[in-house]
């Protein structure tokens, strides 16, 4: 199956019988969305959201912009070998990349697992692309363009696009959180560490 619009239009009660009625002798998911489009289109109304039938998945994954096939995934962070940055300039890390196209059949969002022992840091960087991390153990501080934010478990930090960002462990535990960024792969970015020549 695959999507079948990425225009579902909000359409109020006047016209709902209508689309009703549409819906009701419509055969193929091509004519359902048609029917959505142009009931939602009398009225001047549009959505952009992607509509499937009702308790229908994709089947096809379809491919990436790589070539490479897009598939649903399941992995734990303990099946990825981790990666350490122990240097005066990135910190004291270990992370480990859970979902990245040159890695996993994925794409559109390249996510992981990052821990910093107590006392660690990651450093001052920055990057193109937005940043969410979701801190699921421990506490520290999260600097975002100077500013400083205590977080514990639980804190969600959204980071813009080349904003200045790094964190540090405060606590006696480890600190671990999930990042993510809308992008295909890690190779997507390019980490600027500001104690960098």
């Amino acid at each position: 199956m695959t999507v079948v619009t990425k225009r579902l239009v909000e359409i109020d009660d006047t016209d709902l019988e209508a689309a009703r009625v549409a819906l009701s002798t419509s055969t193929t998911e091509q004519t359902v969305g048609r029917a959505l489009r142009e009931a939602a289109a009398s009225v001047g109304r549009r959505r952009e959201v992607v509509w499937l039938p009702g308790g229908s998945p994709p089947t096809d994954q379809g491919s990436d912009e790589r070539g490479g096939t897009v598939q649903p995934q399941v992995r734990h962070s303990d099946e990825v070998e981790p990666q350490v940055w122990d240097d005066p300039v990135r910190g004291e890390v270990s992370f480990r990349v859970l979902f990245s196209a040159d890695r996993t059949p994925t794409s559109a969002l390249y996510t992981g697992l990052t821990e910093v022992a107590p006392g660690g840091r990651l450093g001052l960087h920055r990057h193109g692309q937005a940043e969410v991390y979701h801190l699921v153990e421990g506490s520290g501080v999260v600097v975002l363009d100077g500013v400083e934010h205590p977080v514990t478990a639980g804190s969600a930090v959204f980071v813009p696009g080349n904003a200045e960002h790094g964190i540090r462990n405060t606590g006696e535990g480890p600190l671990r959180f999930v990042y993510a960024f809308a992008t295909d792969s890690v190779d997507d970015v390019v980490y600027r560490f500001s104690d960098e020549g």
